[in-house]
């Protein structure tokens, strides 16, 4: 203000220079003070002397209006000076207790993020995150008393530089130390969170990686549940190989993905973004674990059809050869001449037959023995539910015409006997009765004529 005196203008805008001019200032008015009482007698008397004289007055009146004028002026002003001081001290002390407590908030905030940061290793987990949120809006929520303090500091500086006092800027400075503390605070706030943010991000981007893992391997092994046992024939068969070819190849797939995800959780262990490294691991250790258990489960499987195929084929190829060798024999047999009828041919064609069934027969009756053995234990390793019908016919085919063959075996044996046996006994007839007859010659031949005596 335009009424400041030199000599009553405080020293600088420290509160303790405000309070000692405000002291000086309440003992100079106490000095004025004591002066009333000569301004009041000196209107006594110029009242008096207006009374007592008759011209001149208006002189008299304008030097007591003056003197009046000066004394309301100067009361006037000191009572400004000291509002205005009190006021400005009023103002420092709120300012000085703002300061302090927007301080102590900044302190408290950057000794909780120090602490945080002592944690080390378990600093870096996500869990903190929503943590360092709250500290940092607790930070941001500083902002606006610290605005509420800057105004009231610029506010002051620009009345001090007003009143030529020094001690504004310095107000100012304080304000803006205590803001560079803050943009400081939160700038490390920011970036901590930005790092949990990218830690969380990472982490929960891998639970869902493990979980859509774990639930793809889950429904591979409801597929390999939902396949029906191995068919018994080879047309079926194949296209369950195709099918678990198909598997396999989804299992190769998820392989790679398994492996994704091992090297992403050692990412996270070897960076320090998981809470729990041996949980990390774990987690991937058991994706592994139900991978090598479907893997192994798909290859028993593809071993298991293997298996089967090949028994089918061999039991298909032994079956046709069986049949094409019965055929041939049949053939043969047809082919024999008819028994003969003299002893020496008959039992020739005995041994020949015999041969035939040592070299022809007995063989075929080993394959089919072999046959019935594949296509039996094919029938009966079947799964409940699997058809093995065509298995049943085909056993019935061999077994049909292998019988067949035997009857024509047999009914030849029983051919042979009989020829042997019938040829024998005529044979034996036949010698009895030609020596009869040789005899019966050679007695007639030499029995002499009758005698003539008789």
């Amino acid at each position: 203000p335009d009424f400041f005196h030199t000599s009553l203008r405080p020293d600088s805008f420290k509160r303790r220079d405000v309070e000692k001019q405000l002291r000086e200032l309440s003992a100079f008015r106490n000095e004025v003070w004591k002066k009333s009482g000569e301004f009041e007698n000196l209107r006594t008397l110029g009242e008096a002397f207006l009374g007592a004289c008759d011209v001149d007055k208006e002189i008299v009146k304008q030097e007591l209006a003056a003197v009046k004028a000066r004394w309301d002026k100067l009361n006037n002003e000191l009572l400004e000076r000291t509002q205005w001081l009190e006021e400005t001290s009023r103002r420092l002390l709120d300012l000085s207790e703002q300061l302090r407590d927007l301080a102590h908030s900044v302190q408290r905030c950057e000794d909780k993020l120090a602490s945080h940061d002592a944690l080390g290793g378990a600093a870096r987990d996500p869990k903190m995150l929503d943590r360092l949120k709250g500290l940092r809006e607790e930070s941001i929520g500083l902002r606006k008393p610290l605005g509420t303090v800057r105004q009231t500091a610029n506010d002051l500086a620009g009345e001090a530089a007003e009143a030529g006092v020094s001690g504004g800027a310095q107000l100012q400075d304080e304000v803006e130390g205590l803001a560079e503390r803050l943009d400081e605070l939160q700038a490390r706030l920011d970036d901590r969170c930005s790092q949990l943010q990218s830690a969380a991000t990472a982490l929960t981007q891998f639970n869902d990686q493990v979980k859509a893992l774990s639930m793809d391997l889950a429904g591979l092994e409801e597929e390999l549940e939902s396949m029906k046992p191995p068919a018994r024939d080879i047309k079926t068969v194949r296209v369950q190989i195709d099918d678990v070819n198909k598997l396999v190849n989804k299992i190769a797939h998820a392989s790679d993905e398994v492996a994704n995800a091992v090297s992403a959780g050692e990412r996270l262990v070897d960076s320090g973004l998981t809470p729990d490294a041996q949980a990390t691991r774990d987690q991937t250790d058991s994706l592994g674990r139900q991978l090598q258990r479907l893997d192994e489960r798909v290859r028993a499987r593809e071993t298991e059809l293997d298996t089967v195929l090949n028994r089918l084929h061999q039991f298909q190829q032994r079956q046709a050869d069986v049949l094409e060798d019965i055929q041939q024999a049949s053939e043969e047999v047809r082919r024999l001449k008819s028994v003969g009828s003299e002893v020496d041919v008959i039992k020739t064609q005995q041994e020949e037959f015999a041969s035939f069934r040592r070299q022809v027969v007995e063989p075929i009756a080993k394959t089919v023995d072999e046959v019935n053995r594949l296509g039996s234990g094919l029938i009966q390793s079947a799964a409940g539910g699997v058809n093995t019908s065509a298995l049943e016919k085909d056993l019935e085919k061999v077994n049909d015409k292998w019988n067949t063959l035997k009857d024509k075996l047999n009914e030849r044996d029983r051919k042979l006997d009989v020829g042997l046996l019938h040829s024998g006994k005529f044979q034996e007839a036949l010698d009895g009765l030609a020596k009869w007859l040789t005899d019966t010659e050679e007695m007639v031949a030499n029995q002499k004529p009758p005698s003539a005596d008789y």
